[in-house]
């Protein structure tokens, strides 16, 4: 069974050290938080008319932003196209409705499968993508996938997107910061880590069972614009085993205002 919902919102402005720098935006045009209206929609299938969330449950749920403006659609498609393709990561579904279906396909043809006796272990997949931040050259996203296909455990993983809001471009780390500037970022984020891990300085990570390569630690990827900094947050298995979780941390924007100009 699948059911929808939507819900209205107007995107939050942050103000931060990254509104000034420069990005490449139109500089003709005006930002207006108000412009980037959206709509949270839910879909939710499940096996039998279930209740999804409950123990027994088998299911899978959607909730994601859809932006709502006439204006600049082309850009404003661009970036819901980006969001959904997230969304969709690992299945096998080209759009959410069609993953949804195949899902719920996937459990029913197993569980029917003569050679599976007995199997009353329900399946789940909980995928969510919400903003974080709109400021003036930078919309940030989180999504946040957690499933459960039988197995030892349930898989979880977040990935944190940028996009320029004149473009719809993705932004990576190199787009926003030279080679000298992400160097002390680097720096200052291996500072932050460590804090986070309760690291001392001396403490090599391979000896605390981290698994960077050549014991030198790098930047994921995987970051966003928060209200307090730069989150950067890597997956479980991504540096560390899967007891140690996920890790994450966030550079204030105080210590690194000039290195965005």
């Amino acid at each position: 069974m699948i059911r929808t919902r939507r819900s209205k919102a107007v995107l939050y402005l942050l103000i931060t050290a990254f509104y000034s720098c420069g990005l490449g935006e139109d500089k003709n045009s005006s930002f207006d938080p108000a412009f980037y209206k959206y709509e949270t929609k839910h879909l939710e299938s499940t096996y039998n008319n279930c209740v999804a969330g409950k123990e027994d449950c088998t299911y899978i749920t959607f909730d994601y932003p859809i932006f709502k403006n006439p204006e600049n659609s082309e850009v404003l498609r661009m970036i819901d196209n980006k969001i959904e393709k997230l969304l969709l990561e690992g299945t096998e579904g080209v759009n959410i409705k069609k993953a949804s279906d195949v899902f719920i396909k996937n459990y029913t043809d197993f569980i029917d499968d003569p050679e599976i006796e007995n199997y009353n272990t329900p399946w789940f997949d909980i995928r969510k993508a919400e903003w974080l931040s709109l400021q003036k050259k930078v919309l940030s996203v989180k999504c946040s996938i957690s499933n459960f296909y039988g197995g030892a455990h349930p898989n979880r993983f977040v990935m944190l997107r940028n996009f320029n809001p004149y473009t719809g471009d993705s932004l990576g780390l190199t787009m926003i910061f030279n080679p000298e500037n992400l160097k002390e970022l680097t720096r200052l984020g291996e500072k932050y880590f460590r804090k986070s891990q309760k690291l001392k300085a001396d403490v090599s990570f391979e000896e605390a069972g981290y698994w960077f390569k050549d014991d030198q630690f790098f930047l994921t990827g995987n970051f966003a614009f928060t209200s307090e900094g730069l989150l950067f947050y890597y997956n479980e298995y991504e540096i560390a085993p899967y007891s140690t979780g996920a890790v994450y941390f966030v550079v204030p924007y105080s210590i690194i205002m000039h290195l965005f100009e």
